[in-house]
């Protein structure tokens, strides 16, 4: 992530490296995102650029964080439904809104599913992304408890062993379902979205609720 005194530079300093890089992202991918195209279109030097980022990789993962902090504050406000059939109903019409939010901004939706696709077939990219994926599965537990305690969710595993089986789950279906080397249709993007959260639901069922 990166480094605080990128937290403490101007505000208007701070947007202009962060919207040069989002639509660089979103334009040409991880790695064909070109550093000095970012640092020109936000007017910024190549030594202000390492002065608050160690690569692209970290530049790349503290976009996906700015760009899905409203997201993620959202997941910790999901409602606790009190049966298993409202939960899975729930958590689908969650993962229907995020697809729905995402295809609003063209722009967005290529960012988020080229940086996406990017971290699912490179570890060193996935792993900065560490501390919003912590974040994201820290304010999701409480709804996944509340899935065991439903009889939603299978209880034979903790909370944070499915919300991993979650999170390896998608990553696996991102690098075989979405194209590498551009951004997915809005058609690909619900097909993955539907096929993610079957195999999850599979996955994540109490035995006695499987058919």
């Amino acid at each position: 992530m990166p480094r605080q005194r990128f937290e403490r530079a101007a505000e208007a300093k701070r947007n202009a490296l962060l919207d040069a890089a989002a639509k660089e992202f979103a334009t040409h991918g991880y790695a064909g995102a070109s550093i000095n195209r970012i640092l020109l279109a936000a007017g910024l030097s190549k030594g202000s650029f390492y002065y608050y980022f160690d690569d692209k990789a970290d530049l790349a993962a503290t976009v996906v964080a700015h760009e899905t902090a409203q997201w993620i504050d959202s997941i910790g406000a999901l409602p606790l439904p009190d049966t298993a059939e409202d939960w899975w109903e729930e958590m689908r019409r969650f993962n229907d809104r995020a697809i729905a939010e995402m295809l609003e901004s063209p722009l967005r939706s290529d960012l988020l599913s080229r940086l996406g696709t990017a971290a699912a077939r490179d570890p060193d990219l996935f792993a900065r992304m560490g501390p919003y994926l912590k974040d994201a599965a820290e304010r999701g537990a409480g709804f996944f408890r509340r899935g065991q305690e439903v009889g939603a969710l299978r209880t034979d595993l903790s909370v944070e062993t499915l919300m991993t089986i979650q999170q390896g789950s998608k990553k696996s279906l991102t690098a075989a379902l979405l194209p590498a080397d551009r951004a997915p249709t809005a058609e690909e993007l619900a097909e993955f979205a539907r096929i993610n959260f079957d195999c999850f639901r599979r996955l994540a069922l109490p035995e006695e609720k499987k058919q």
